[in-house]
């Protein structure tokens, strides 16, 4: 009787889901540089916030492309990527190339692209939603590049809102879970006789 209790306990746990979600809120400026990250971004259920500043200067050779991969907590999906402009300081038209990519299956000869999209940055009403066909994606980790096509001197500031939410269990998960607690309510009752 206790095992089956044990079992039902464990059941439970490995079926409910997080309540205590912190979506992350990663800001260029206050926390480091994000092509030079380390490690990746951890995101969580909800709305994720990632703000940056791009750079290019063609004259120097001096780029600032924003680049970095983040991981999704268990059982959740990659549901939206909204691009926001916030400021840019151009000399003429230009445009940023968005690419997102699965980051475990990336390799650096055949990375496998999700999508890419471009966006002019002098012409774009901001926010735009990026790479809708083809989300939502349950991938643990991506890998996202925010690369830049032109010539000249750019600055901009941009935000990324990143949408995550959670994967509903399969009803085989709850299936399992209600015979696991009719066979315990058979067991009580056999013990009882």
């Amino acid at each position: 009787m206790k095992t089956i209790l044990a079992i039902l306990a464990i059941a439970a746990l490995s079926l409910s889901t997080s309540v205590n979600s912190t979506p992350l809120h990663y800001s260029e400026s206050e926390s480091g540089e994000l092509g030079g990250l380390g490690g990746a971004l951890d995101f969580d259920i909800g709305l994720n916030t990632v703000t940056g500043t791009a750079r290019a200067n063609f004259g120097t050779r001096s780029f600032d492309f924003d680049d970095f991969t983040f991981n999704l907590p268990e059982r959740s999906q990659l549901t939206s990527i909204t691009y926001n402009l916030l400021s840019i300081n151009a000399r003429s038209p230009t445009s940023t190339l968005l690419i997102l990519i699965p980051a475990l299956r990336q390799t650096i000869l055949s990375p496998t692209i999700i999508s890419s999209e471009q966006i002019f940055l002098l012409r774009t009403v901001s926010p735009i939603p990026l790479f809708g066909a083809q989300l939502p994606r349950t991938e643990e980790s991506f890998f996202f590049v925010n690369a830049y096509s032109g010539f000249g001197d750019y600055v901009w500031d941009y935000r990324l809102d990143i949408e995550v939410s959670s994967v509903p269990l399969p009803t085989a998960a709850w299936l399992f879970s209600s015979g696991l607690i009719g066979l315990i309510g058979v067991v009580r009752r056999k013990n009882r006789r």
